[in-house]
């Protein structure tokens, strides 16, 4: 009667734990999405911080800027590349003179 059970249960439990693995996988995946646009993202960078923008990276589902700005400062903006909001914005604080 234990064998017939485990026959029956174990397949079951099997799928549904292979259900939840893959539904994780595919909501991890979907947060990476961009749905804004490299274009977009920028226009979005330039409106936080008027100027000039020096460097852009993508890592880990945003986009950071670099923005000299209009005064010469330097900026960082964070930009969440699934909605466009800014996730951080401030300014680059340099230890040596001229670098930042």
């Amino acid at each position: 009667m234990k064998g017939l059970i485990m026959k029956r249960v174990l397949p079951i439990i099997t799928s549904v734990t292979l259900i939840i693995l893959f539904s994780a996988i595919s909501y991890g995946d979907e947060r990476m999405r961009k749905n804004i646009t490299l274009d977009g993202a920028t226009a979005i960078a330039v409106k936080e911080a008027a100027g000039e923008v020096v460097k852009i990276k993508f890592e880990k589902g945003c986009y950071k800027f670099k923005v000299r700005t209009n005064d010469g400062r330097y900026e960082y903006i964070y930009i969440h590349a699934a909605d466009g909001s800014v996730i951080k914005k401030g300014e680059m604080v340099s230890d040596k003179k001229g670098e930042e």
